[in-house]
């Protein structure tokens, strides 16, 4: 496919936008590039990375500053061809010449999925480039250290092996004969013991079967087909969480807290529907925030986030307003048509959002609760674990294109049994940084791997909807009693 780098700084990034959109239009895929920052991919790119793979650059703006030098110099030292475009009055010329010079896609109805909107580019202004310090050298430097470490544990382990699991066995004749022969009961006598869980940690049921152990877990996981992602079927279980789920059956209140590195996998998700909405339960536990421990109270969250439906429902006894607009990025009807019933709803402020809660008896998550909700005790980078995101695991960087059925993503389900917690669209939490402004969580579609860790936050005017932004609500965790 054809792409196209646009090279802006910050004063003519609307016009490099503009161009995009045409071009666009036009069928072309282009991306842009602000004061060196180009989005590739999973990763905040290097200028020259993102060069590597484009056919043409264009460079906006009357005046280059010194990103865009550097990047020109890099364009004419990979042949690369280069255009310009000072003012907004070159914009058709520029695509005519574009035309000329490259093929490209029929033209299209709808936009075409980016790789990260202007909007997303927005946020990695604080954002630290920590994928760039793999450099070539790094890996060598690691390899190096994989190996020596193997070099020296090989002797220790091989020692292990031969002298540690005997048994002397006497034979007809007196002798004594050592053999590396183990009895079952020798083996199982080997095995290290789990930590105990704490009988006042919350659960189902007392029976011991019903808490899965780690070693289960890692068990289950490694012999269980892994669930197809991205299908509306019924959300079943995750093989590494827990054997069944209940209806029922509600959590004690008050219970101690799971310190901080208990491990999730121990954790067997408890759902119940409270006030017409599918929650799942949050038990009390702590974990860290920049080195900082943090332990919150048990609350029930919203499994998914808040669909078109449950907000109509809302809407429709004057409680809420509507969304600021009936579509998605994609969708010239969204909010008010049956087949997005169980969508995300978007466009909708921090305000409606709030309404909305305050209507459903619960209240909007602080973003410390969205958090330990999101990598419980054992501080997950995600909310499934440590393993990066993919396309099985969440919807994100612009490859779905738009919203995607809550749920559908069943692999990266969190500990506690909640979905789309990454991806999807961000989440309003009831945390403030400003009078204007409040935190979101979780990432977008159309958001990079970066931004859908579960430690990343981000901030939006709290009186402003988009498409990517919507939210979850939480309950106290009595609400369930009774």
């Amino acid at each position: 496919m054809t792409y196209i780098l646009i090279s802006s700084d910050l004063e003519s990034k609307a016009l490099a936008h503009n161009l995009r959109v045409q071009l666009e239009h036009e069928g072309f895929s282009a991306w842009e590039s602000v004061e060196g920052k180009s989005i590739l991919g999973d990763i905040v790119a290097l200028a020259e990375d993102a060069l590597r793979l484009s056919s043409v650059v264009v460079m906006v703006g009357a005046n280059l500053d010194a990103n865009q030098l550097a990047l020109m110099k890099e364009a004419e030292t990979l042949h690369k061809p280069i255009y310009r475009m000072r003012t907004a009055n070159e914009l058709e010329k520029v695509v005519a010449e574009l035309q000329k010079a490259l093929p490209q896609l029929p033209g299209q109805s709808t936009l075409l999925p980016r790789p990260l909107e202007m909007f997303e580019l927005n946020r990695l202004e604080h954002h630290t480039r920590r994928f760039s310090l793999f450099s070539p050298l790094m890996v060598i430097i690691l390899l190096i250290g994989l190996v020596a470490l193997a070099l020296l544990l090989f002797p220790m382990v091989r020692s292990a092996l031969s002298s540690g699991n005997s048994v002397a066995t006497p034979t007809e004749n007196g002798l004594i004969v050592v053999t590396d022969e183990i009895t079952p009961e020798a083996e199982l006598s080997t095995v290290d013991p789990l930590p105990t869980v704490a009988t006042d940690v919350p659960s189902l049921t007392p029976l011991p079967t019903e808490v899965v152990t780690e070693a289960a877990a890692l068990a289950t996981s490694s012999s269980t087909p892994t669930p197809e992602p991205n299908t509306a079927t019924p959300r079943p279980p995750t093989p590494t969480r827990t054997s069944t789920s209940s209806h029922d059956a509600v959590p004690q209140i008050g219970s101690t807290a799971l310190p901080v590195g208990y491990s999730n996998l121990r954790w067997r998700p408890v759902d119940k529907l409270v006030n017409g909405l599918d929650m799942v339960f949050v038990p009390a536990g702590c974990f860290t925030i920049t080195s900082s421990e943090v332990c919150v109270e048990s609350f029930w969250i919203s499994q998914t986030e808040i669909t078109n439906e449950q907000y109509a429902a809302c809407v429709a006894e004057d409680v809420c307003t509507p969304p600021s607009t009936q579509i998605s990025r994609t969708r010239t009807g969204y909010f008010d048509d049956p087949e997005f019933a169980d969508f995300p709803v978007i466009n909708i402020s921090w305000t409606q959002a709030d309404e909305y809660s305050t209507w459903a008896g619960g209240s909007l998550p602080t973003d410390v609760q969205w958090r330990y909700a999101a990598q419980g005790s054992s501080n997950w980078f995600y909310p499934w674990g440590v393993e990066s995101p993919t396309s099985a695991l969440l919807n994100y960087n612009g490859l779905v294109g738009d919203t995607s059925r809550v749920g559908d993503y069943t692999r990266g389900r969190s500990w506690i049994g909640a979905f789309d917690m990454a991806g999807n669209v961000w989440e309003w939490t009831d945390t403030a940084t400003t009078a204007t402004e409040r935190i979101v969580c979780g990432g977008s579609w159309n958001s990079f791997a970066g931004l859908v860790r579960s430690d990343y936050q981000a901030t939006n005017p709290q009186d402003e909807g988009n498409y990517y932004t919507g939210f979850r609500v939480i309950l106290p965790a009595y609400a369930a009693q009774g």
